[in-house]
């Protein structure tokens, strides 16, 4: 275990309040999910609203296959918020898989969110590649691809940069990993909606992938 990680476990029971629509979509899927989602709220407690118990929440709207509710549990002391309201985005598989030097695919990067591995460096060196590459955040899976329920709490690693993240970056179980990191060996993007508010509706949770405990 790198230095930088500590693991945590989460049990959340998530509710969403009811949502804005987003402009824009870039499909049906994409408001429906919006739909059910979100608020106007924009001050820090709007913004606790889409955190529970420190998880973050994101909806796979396609492919289809994966349509479920993720959560991710962003890092303790380092990168910026997911935001106050949901938003269309894009998931990305970064290259090389573990972003532990500066991406070899910056143009598919730009923009999107960059999925890394862990592994082979710390967690911040992995946000900083991502970030050079022109991510707009970045989700990190644990190698252990039977990892279903242990969260991985990450820290900076003390080399002074933590100051230079501009981006979010949360923690992915090895299981949803796997799957989403598969996904991409077929498919350019994953789209998706995040964050979801998950403060009302216990629907959410009947949406998690098969093969999660939450």
């Amino acid at each position: 275990m790198l230095r930088d990680e500590r693991v945590t476990g989460i049990t959340p029971t998530c509710r969403p309040e009811p949502a804005r629509i987003v402009r824009n979509c870039i499909c049906l899927s994409f408001l429906a999910v919006l739909l059910a989602a979100s608020t106007t709220e924009t001050t820090t407690a709007g913004e606790q609203a889409y955190i529970y118990r420190d998880a973050v929440f994101f909806k796979v709207v396609r492919p289809q296959r994966l349509s479920y509710v993720f959560k991710a549990l962003p890092a303790r002391d380092f990168g910026t918020a997911f935001g106050t309201y949901p938003r269309p985005s894009y998931l990305v598989q970064g290259k090389p898989a573990n972003l532990c030097e500066d991406a070899e695919n910056p143009a598919d990067l730009d923009g999107a969110i960059a999925l890394a591995e862990r592994g082979g460096c710390s967690f911040l060196q992995k946000t900083l590649a991502a970030q050079r590459g022109g991510a707009s955040a970045i989700l990190i899976h644990d190698h252990e691809l039977d990892n279903f329920s242990a969260f991985v709490d990450m820290v900076e690693d003390k080399t002074g940069r933590a100051e230079d993240v501009t981006i979010p970056v949360a923690f992915l179980l090895g299981t949803d990993g796997y799957h989403l990191a598969d996904t991409l060996r077929s498919e350019a993007k994953i789209d998706l909606v995040i964050p979801l508010n998950v403060t009302s509706n216990p629907e959410f949770l009947s949406q998690h992938p098969p093969w999660s405990l939450y």
